[in-house]
């Protein structure tokens, strides 16, 4: 028998979305639109609980494989988890690089489908993609992503 709205509601009180884009694509604009916020209650916690310096989402930053288990949340609009992939597509100019970028994201969204608990579980990715290219997706790590 489905389950009703308020069942899965309860099972899974929070919307959790992985966010993936290259920098300056505005996925943390979007996140602050999301939950009406000007950033200043940005939570950020790893895989153990503890709080991580929302710096690490700074544009200026120098991009790296960060920790996509982190959970981004928003005082304003406690309703929503977001999971960033900030950086994912850094270094990914060859196939080899993309190829490994990609096979890190469906690892975790492969792990995330698994768990056994709703909650835990990734509801919905958002491709952010910058609209001051000629046309998109055209960086080798975008290409690689959808062709997986």
């Amino acid at each position: 028998m489905p389950r009703t709205i308020q069942e899965i509601k309860n099972l899974s009180p929070r919307f959790r979305i992985l966010v993936i884009g290259r920098r300056n694509a505005g996925k943390t604009t979007i996140l602050k639109k999301m939950c009406d916020s000007d950033g200043s209650d940005l939570q950020i916690v790893d895989a153990n609980g503890k709080q991580v310096d929302p710096s690490i989402l700074e544009p200026n930053r120098q991009r790296g494989m960060s920790d996509i288990e982190n959970e981004i949340t928003f005082r304003s609009n406690p309703l929503f988890v977001f999971h960033d992939s900030r950086g994912i597509e850094a270094g990914a100019e060859h196939e080899k690089d993309s190829q490994l970028r990609t096979e890190y994201l469906w690892n975790f969204l492969r792990k995330r489908s698994m768990s056994e608990r709703i909650k835990d579980q990734i509801h919905a990715v958002w491709f952010c993609i910058p609209m001051d290219e000629q046309r998109a997706p055209s960086a080798q790590f975008e290409l690689t992503f959808f062709n997986a």
